[in-house]
Formats: C-alpha cells, sequence, structure tokens
C-alpha cells in the first residue's frame, strides 16, 4: 500500500466522530411494512441534525446469519417479512442506511459481531451452517460448556476463519461503507479450549493475529482499487492485559497498524478510561468509549443510570478522559432518535450546564462478570464497582475508602451560578442514620434532608456538599460506621447488619434541572 493511501486513511481516521452510534440493525422486527422511509423511521432519520457522526450498523442476527443480502453467508429469515420484501425491491437494511449517512454526511460502518450466540437462547438447534458444522461450535445444547454459550463458533477452527474472511470480503466490495467494525465485546469468547477450562496461549494469540492481518491486507486492496480507504474499528475490553487472555492482542494490533479506531468497554469496564486513551494516542489511534445501557440488576438504581443524567454523567467523564468521541450501544434511547440526549452527550460544551449524575461505579463487576470472560478476571480491575449487585458489608469502625470521578469543574470560570450537588448513599441495617460519618475529599459532610423521591426512601441518606469541595476528576469518599452512645452495644450488630448499597452525587442547575427518571 502506498504512504500517499496510508496517509488518506489515518487521515480518514481522526475524522470527527461526536457520537458513534451502534445500531443493532433490529428494524424488522418494528417496521410495519417493507419500505426505505420505514426502516429509517425506526431508530435513523430522527438523527439529522444531532451529535450522531458516524452509525456503525450491525446485520448480525447468529453467526453465517445476516439481514443484508449477502452473497457468502445466509440471509436471516424474518417472520414480518420486512428483509425479503426489501430484498425484492432491490435494497436491504444496510444498503438503506449506506445511501442515508451519505446523503446526511455522516460515516456508516458495517459491524460485525464477531461470535454472536444469539441462538443459543433459542429453542432449536442453531443455524443452518451450525447443523452442517457441529465440530466448529464450542459445545451443543446438551452439552454445554462451563464458561461460555454453547453454539458460539471456535476461530481455531480454519473453516470458521475463512467463511467471517468471505463475508467481511463480500459486504466490502459491494457497498460503498466507510469502515468495519469487529464487535469483539459482544461476545468476547472465541475459543473452544477456554470455555472448557483450558489457558489460551501463544497459539490462539496468533491465530487471531494473522486473522486481523488478513483482514486488514483485503481492506487497503479493496480501499486502493476504489481509491478510497477502508477503515478497520475494533471493539474490545478496555485493559490489553485482560484482552490478551482471550488472545485478543490489542498493542500487537496497534503496533502493526493493524486497525484505525479504538472503541473499548462494554458492559463492564476495567480501568480509568485515561489509560486507554494514552494507550490509542500512542499509536495515533483515536479512542472512543463506550457507553453501554447498565445492567446492574436493582431496577431503581438501574433507571437512575440509564436516565439523561446518568448518560450525561457518563459522556461528561468520557470527554474528561481525553476520548475523541462517545460510542453507544444499546442505549434506550435507541427507538427515540429525536430524544434530546443525541444532541447533548456529543459536546462537552453543551453539557455543561446540563444536570447530571454521578456515580461511584455504573457497571458494577459487568454482565456476565468479568470473571465469567476470564477465570480471577477481577485481578485485572481497576476500578471500583460499589452498586447494589456488589454491595459492601460496613464492619466496626473500619473506615471503607473508594473513589467518585466527576468529569466537570463545579466552579469553572464562566459559571454564574453554582449547582446544587447533594450526595446520597443507600445503606441498610443502620440503627440511626447517625451513625454513618462520610467524608469527601477530607472533609466530613453534613447530613440534610432527602430532596429525591426513591421508591424504599429509608434507605437512603443525602449528604450536603458544597460545589468547591468537588474535583474535577477522581474524588476520594471515605464511609464509616460509628456506635454513638451505645458504642460497645453497636458494634457487633452493625457488623452483621449494615451493608453499603450504593453512591451517587447529583448536579442540579437551578431551574434547568430535569431530573429525568426515565
Amino acid at each position: 500500500m502506498s504512504d500517499e493511501m496510508i496517509n488518506r486513511r489515518k487521515e480518514a481516521a481522526h475524522r470527527r466522530r461526536r457520537i458513534i452510534f451502534n445500531n443493532d440493525g433490529s428494524e424488522w422486527d418494528y417496521c410495519r411494512e417493507a419500505t426505505v422511509a420505514e426502516v429509517l423511521r425506526i431508530n435513523t432519520s430522527g438523527l439529522v441534525g444531532s451529535h450522531v457522526d458516524a452509525i456503525f450498523y450491525s446485520t448480525t442476527q447468529h453467526f453465517n446469519e445476516y439481514v443484508h443480502n449477502s452473497k457468502v453467508a445466509d440471509v436471516f429469515h424474518d417472520p414480518n417479512g420486512i428483509i425479503e420484501g426489501l430484498i425484492d425491491q432491490g435494497t436491504d437494511q444496510l444498503q438503506i442506511m449506506v445511501d442515508f449517512c451519505h446523503e446526511h454526511d455522516m460515516e456508516i460502518f458495517w459491524s460485525l459481531r464477531v461470535n454472536d450466540e444469539h441462538d443459543a437462547w433459542v429453542a432449536g438447534p442453531g443455524t443452518q451452517w451450525k447443523m452442517e458444522h457441529p465440530e466448529c461450535l464450542f459445545g451443543t445444547r446438551d452439552n454445554a460448556p462451563p464458561h461460555g454459550p454453547w453454539s458460539s463458533v471456535d476461530y481455531a477452527q480454519p473453516a470458521v476463519r475463512d467463511l467471517l474472511f468471505e463475508t467481511i470480503r463480500d459486504v466490502c466490495e459491494r457497498y460503498d461503507i466507510d469502515g468495519i467494525e469487529l464487535d469483539f465485546f459482544r461476545q468476547l469468547l472465541c475459543f473452544k479450549k477456554h470455555v472448557w477450562g483450558e489457558p489460551l496461549g501463544e497459539e490462539e494469540v496468533e491465530i487471531m493475529n494473522n486473522h486481523l492481518r488478513r483482514i486488514r491486507n483485503m481492506t487497503e486492496k479493496v480501499g486502493k482499487k476504489r481509491d478510497r480507504p477502508l477503515l478497520i474499528a475494533a471493539r474490545m475490553p478496555d485493559c490489553p492485559q485482560f484482552a490478551r487472555q482471550l488472545a485478543l492482542d490489542v498493542e500487537e494490533w496497534l503496533e502493526q497498524d493493524l486497525i484505525d479506531i479504538m472503541v473499548v468497554g462494554g458492559y463492564f469496564w476495567l480501568r480509568p478510561w485515561e489509560q486507554s486513551v494514552k494507550l490509542g494516542h500512542k499509536y495515533g489511534v483515536p479512542v472512543y468509549t463506550s457507553l453501554d445501557a447498565s445492567r446492574i440488576t436493582d431496577k431503581e438504581t438501574q433507571l437512575v443510570r440509564r436516565s439523561d443524567n446518568g448518560y450525561r454523567a457518563h459522556a461528561a467523564n468520557a470527554w474528561a478522559a481525553g476520548a475523541n468521541g462517545i460510542y453507544v450501544f444499546n442505549l434506550n434511547y435507541m427507538r427515540d432518535p429525536t430524544h434530546r440526549v443525541w444532541r447533548e452527550i456529543g459536546d462537552p460544551e453543551t453539557l455543561k450546564g446540563l444536570d447530571k449524575i454521578y456515580h461511584v461505579s455504573v457497571m458494577g463487576a459487568g454482565h456476565p462478570s468479568i470473571d465469567y470472560y476470564v477465570p480471577n478476571g477481577s485481578k485485572f480491575l481497576m476500578i471500583p464497582r460499589l452498586c447494589p449487585d456488589h454491595p459492601l458489608k460496613l464492619l466496626g469502625e473500619q473506615v471503607h475508602r473508594t473513589t467518585l470521578t466527576v468529569g466537570e469543574n463545579m466552579t469553572a470560570a464562566g459559571v454564574s451560578v453554582a449547582p446544587k450537588t447533594p450526595l446520597n448513599i443507600k445503606v441498610t441495617g443502620l440503627l440511626c442514620p447517625d451513625q454513618l460519618v462520610v467524608k469527601l475529599n477530607d472533609r466530613q459532610l453534613s447530613r440534610g434532608l432527602l430532596t429525591w423521591q426513591f421508591q424504599n426512601p429509608e434507605d437512603w441518606l443525602e449528604y450536603t456538599v458544597e460545589p468547591q469541595q468537588i474535583r474535577k476528576g477522581c474524588n476520594e469518599l471515605e464511609i464509616a460506621l460509628t456506635g454513638g452512645t451505645d458504642h460497645d452495644i453497636t458494634r457487633s450488630t452493625e457488623a452483621a447488619h449494615c451493608t453499603l448499597h450504593d453512591v451517587h452525587l447529583r448536579v442540579e442547575h437551578g431551574a434547568a434541572r430535569s431530573c429525568q427518571r426515565r
């Protein structure tokens, strides 16, 4: 590949992408009729004028079944007849997105879920290809592996890699896309031996590296032929050491120029985003943080994390960490493309002055958990995971320390009125509220009246925080019990029953407060 084309590719990689919207391609399940306008109505046409600069469009339904008109893989059969109806008209969902994005000066990437396992949850033997190639699967429905879905495919099998390669090449040659996304995070497990309890080694790492090299060589040839570079994005865990346990050698991919865009994180995060940004930028690769819908099982606190205010806080933290933009996956606003969140989170300046809710942990330890993917994977965890799914026992007068990241300066120049910034803590088992001592950045907080509507207000406490007490970045939080007047009597009781469940910091800007709990 000529230096001129490589330079054009690198320039294209740094195009502005305020928001990358990963669309899961499920319009067929919501359409009332097989028309272009109807497909666009579901998730897309309302994005015009928003911060969405790129759509990463997934056509994967199961491994080797897609909603686009593939000439290599199988076309997914939907019961509504939408997919077939569009193909009969000479188009398909991917082509519709390509045309829309080109018309509105947006990027369009085809997103491949590299090992989709949705058919593991559906009754039946799986796709036709899987029925014909049982040796390529992790297991069977009646003999599922202990650490992964039975229906995923084994990348150790050349037949799997060859089929995926030809499927990718078919899309690259027949659709006028700007790039492809290899979405490893949607199913991180790629090798059969791993899900049956055997560690992966250099052989599996090199299999994946060669797979990436083969794809890169192909995209470079296609880009040269059409005289326009074809980019490769990869969505991966935000810790290279964790990823390598899964044979995903992220640093090698960066060093060998095998990917153009890094998307980090998913249903769990492992380390501060600044570290991912530093790694990508070391190799001149832009980094996008994946804001996925939290799957914490406690519904009340999940709703707060999925609220407008919650997403604004997530985005503010990402921008403060130096991310090149925001990537959204399975966001609960997908079916409402006119919602204001699409016009807010893609710009740190727009986010200033908007209400937010910051959490100690948005995701906890993930869904599934980190240890599901890598035995003892929690050893790679470098950020707090305090949330209702991972509560903390408060023992005696022991001081429990954690951190709260805040992506804005509460008293920055130009802020005419400082926001209100109450801190809410969910704790059960206290004999009285005064048992809890809370410090933020070494200053003890005073308890105030509860000003937020909770389902179980008796479990929540509220503390007064002055905006100038809050740092942009990492804030140190200390929480401890004190025995009060009945010190000796209460100590044994509190150790058995006092539990810290959640912490969040509300940032409320006077009349602009919204406090949605969608």
